[in-house]
């Protein structure tokens, strides 16, 4: 797994939407067994934090460990700085194990070993991500303009995963139903602004080119937003759900 985050990491735990409480209802529902619980890649700690109410125990991993400093800390969440491809855990530990928005950054092949080791049988796969928001407005143009033609060579050769909703990622478990979910969010034009501003693409392309596109950017978004204070926006959102057999 590759460290695009560590250098936004307070951008990140501020800017990136929360994933909808009937997200988790849907994954919990398959969860025979909740005594522990594995985050991979929990980044700030926004998924782990919704797990732990549910679960006795939750351990969440990331590879970096500025994100961790900006998840909050809660008495049944265990932190560590650990690749979900290979961890320290013992076999047969957990009934739930997910990755939100992560896992075309992974070893795909070796994270399906590593989690059918460490989930129990019978374990329950959760894997999501989400696609470029829309409003219905002027603005959506400006996000696909940003996201594919400016940033297009700037981002890592995993990003097009996520436009095949991981349909061409390794996913090495018995496949259970998964429908679609939608993020929604109300946003202020500095609030899409700052969402942008996450991407890893831009911090590449910062390093080699500079910031005078993504302040152009930030210029035409603020220029087109009109009189509505706020907007509505929509995150489609895909789920892969599995369970473990061994």
């Amino acid at each position: 797994m590759k460290d695009l985050f560590s250098t936004q990491a307070g951008l990140y735990a501020h800017y990136r939407p929360v994933y909808p409480p009937q997200l988790y209802d849907f994954i919990l529902s398959s969860v025979e067994r909740r005594d522990s619980a594995l985050d991979c890649a929990t980044g700030n700690g926004q998924v782990a934090h919704e797990l732990a109410p549910h679960f006795h125990r939750v351990c969440a991993i990331d590879i970096s460990a500025n994100q961790l400093n900006h998840a909050e800390r809660l008495r049944n969440v265990e932190y560590s700085v650990c690749r979900a491809e290979q961890t320290a855990f013992s076999d047969n530990s957990f009934d739930l194990i997910t990755v939100a928005q992560a896992y075309h950054w992974f070893d795909g092949t070796s994270f399906c070993h590593e989690a059918t080791r460490v989930a129990r049988p019978g374990g329950i796969i959760g894997i999501w991500g989400y696609d470029l928001p829309h409003s219905g407005s002027p603005v959506d143009s400006i996000v696909q303009r940003w996201n594919f033609d400016i940033l297009g060579p700037y981002w890592e050769p995993e990003r097009q995963h996520v436009y095949t909703h991981f349909r061409d990622l390794p996913f090495d478990f018995e496949r259970l139903y998964a429908p679609e979910f939608e993020i929604v969010v109300d946003w202020g034009s500095e609030d899409l602004i700052g969402n942008l501003s996450t991407y890893s693409a831009l911090q590449n392309m910062r390093r080699q080119v500079g910031d005078t596109a993504f302040q152009e950017i930030v210029n035409e978004i603020r220029e087109t937003w009109g009189n509505d204070g706020r907007k509505r926006f929509v995150f489609p959102l895909f789920l892969l759900m599995g369970r473990v057999r061994k």
